[in-house]
């Protein structure tokens, strides 16, 4: 029988098929080969010009990726990470849907790229925090939560008290299902560097809850900085941010000369209003401190520590008191 009787002709799905493998090798311009070949066959195909801008975004970096990545690999995966931050806005302005094929191989490759280099690098040569936060945020891009929470844990041990890795082990947690330790661990993160947070990337309840709460109470001015400032004196004194851990003695002992700097600086009337939620969750956290030591000895320091407290914020801590009475 003649041959051409069994024959298909090619489909435009095949070449996007063709198109979507290319891409996430990073192949963007014989992909755009591709292209010229869906335009012949159907200029007016759905999202066809959308699909083709996006991959020009990533043509016209082609030059800067190629050299960063025979100068320095670190570099490269540094610039392909910012790159497809500015690809995310690129996409956002445009209005683009999220589920285009160019777009989501184009994830793909950035971050699998990211990925593979490091991985292949042998554990000597990786000795810098940089590196340790490119493959965790790969894994969590990729959504290899499992991964990219092993990344995550090792970072905090060499980096303890960076609030935005400790913000990704809360959020890998709640994605993952284990509440109490999101809850403990977004508390730590909110209490370091609230501002260092990437806000965007965490969905835990209790960190919308705070905010819409400091919202509603609507004393303070709204703006954004002033809010994430709040958020931690509002989780421990409202007690949203019930599951807590213990501190060190050592950590202890830091935090008490933190809060002997806080309050030197709470007297100066210029740095009272930006020293205020540091001081009041500083305090409230070492009350939590003394209250889970068990310790009758404490009694007295914590109710110092409560005036100390309703001298900055007297509503905000008979609510706490409240909730402490209840228990």
């Amino acid at each position: 029988m003649n041959e051409e009787f069994f024959s298909r002709k090619e489909s435009v799905k095949d070449i996007f098929f063709m198109i979507e493998g290319k891409l996430k090798k990073g192949l963007f311009k014989e992909s755009m080969e591709d292209f010229d070949r869906i335009m012949a066959m159907d200029f007016e195909y759905a999202d066809l010009y959308e699909n083709i801008s996006c991959v020009k975004f990533w043509i016209n970096r082609l030059d800067i990726l190629n050299k960063k990545l025979k100068e320095d690999y670190l570099e490269y995966c540094k610039f392909l990470d910012s790159s497809y931050k500015k690809f995310c806005i690129f996409i956002r302005d445009k209005d683009y849907k999220g589920d285009l094929i160019s777009i989501k191989a184009i994830h793909y490759f950035v971050y699998n790229r990211i990925i593979e280099l490091i991985m292949n690098k042998s554990p000597e040569d990786i000795n810098g925090k940089d590196e340790l936060h490119l493959l965790a945020n790969a894994f969590i891009e990729l959504e290899d939560y499992s991964k990219g929470l092993k990344a995550y844990e090792y970072l905090n041990t060499i980096e303890p008290y960076n609030s935005n890795t400790l913000g990704f082990i809360a959020e890998i947690n709640h994605k993952l299902g284990d509440e109490k330790k999101a809850k403990m661990y977004i508390r730590e993160a909110l209490f370091y560097e609230p501002q260092n947070i990437e806000f965007e990337k965490i969905t835990i309840e209790a960190v919308r809850e705070i905010r819409d709460i400091i919202i509603k109470r609507g004393i303070h001015n709204g703006s954004q900085e002033e809010i994430i400032s709040w958020m931690s004196a509002y989780g421990e004194l409202m007690n949203i941010l019930d599951i807590k851990k213990e501190l060190s003695r050592e950590e202890e002992i830091e935090l008490r000369k933190n809060i002997s700097r806080l309050e030197a600086d709470y007297r100066k009337f210029k740095l009272r209003d930006k020293t205020a939620p540091k001081l009041l969750s500083s305090y409230a956290f070492l009350t939590a401190c003394l209250i889970m030591g068990h310790n009758s000895s404490d009694r007295e320091e914590i109710e110092i520590l409560a005036r100390k407290m309703a001298a900055i914020d007297e509503d905000l801590l008979r609510y706490y008191i409240n909730k402490l009475e209840k228990r």
